[in-house]
């Protein structure tokens, strides 16, 4: 009997681990933008300058509120995808007490096709 309620109160305890995760983002972004300069064997950083800024599922997203008054960029560490200048890029940007983080969700790039043809 005992052990059953030991059991139960470790199952709850337990289900709480997950809320306490999702509580500590205090900000959670998604941001679409433009390579500005790309990363290369001297410095691991490309810059990104953004164009439309989405509130997260985890948290209200602040930058949104620096967006609007001034245009948004950033230094973000290479994930070791070649990134040329011009691409279309999609990040999730999330805040914690600790740390932030940026995670490459979707790049578009354009491919130039060229053809030399003899008239």
């Amino acid at each position: 009997m005992k052990l059953k309620i030991l059991a139960a109160c470790l199952c709850a305890v337990g289900s709480l681990f997950p809320l306490a995760a999702t509580a500590e983002v205090k900000q959670d972004c998604v941001l679409t933008g433009e390579v500005m300069r790309s990363a290369d064997t001297h410095n691991n950083f490309l810059k990104v300058r953004f164009h439309r800024i989405e509130q997260g599922n985890l948290a209200n997203c602040r930058l949104r509120k620096q967006f609007k008054r001034q245009r948004f960029s950033a230094e973000i560490q290479n994930s070791g995808i070649d990134m040329p200048v011009g691409a279309q890029v999609v990040y999730a940007y999330q805040q914690t007490a600790s740390s932030t983080s940026w995670r490459l969700l979707q790049i578009d790039t354009e491919i130039l096709l060229t053809a030399n043809t003899q008239n």
